[in-house]
C-alpha cells in the first residue's frame, strides 16, 4: 500500500507522463489548495525533476520549479514540506 506522499509523487508522474495540465494552470488568479515542496522525479526527459506541485480541486495544476509555485499559494493555501 502507497503512502500518502508515494501516492501524490507517483500520481504527479503519472500526469506528466501523458502530458495533462489543467487549463487552470495558465489562470494568474487561481491559488492552490495545496503545495508541496519536495523532490519529485518526473519522466519528462526535458524536465526531469520537479521541486514543488500545486493542487486545486484534487487536481495538479502546477509541477516545477519552488520558485514558480508561489503565485498558486494564497492566505487559504496548505503547504507542505517533505
Amino acid at each position: 500500500m502507497l503512502n500518502r506522499r508515494d501516492f501524490i509523487k507517483n500520481t504527479a508522474l503519472g500526469l506528466l507522463a501523458v502530458g495533462i495540465l489543467p487549463s487552470e494552470v495558465f489562470a494568474a488568479d487561481v491559488k492552490a489548495d495545496m503545495v508541496i515542496f519536495g523532490n519529485f522525479y518526473t519522466v519528462d526527459e526535458k524536465n526531469p525533476k520537479a521541486e514543488a506541485v500545486a493542487i486545486k480541486d484534487g487536481k495538479y495544476i502546477y509541477v516545477g520549479a519552488a520558485a514558480g509555485v508561489k503565485s498558486f499559494i494564497g492566505k487559504n493555501t496548505k503547504q507542505l514540506k517533505y
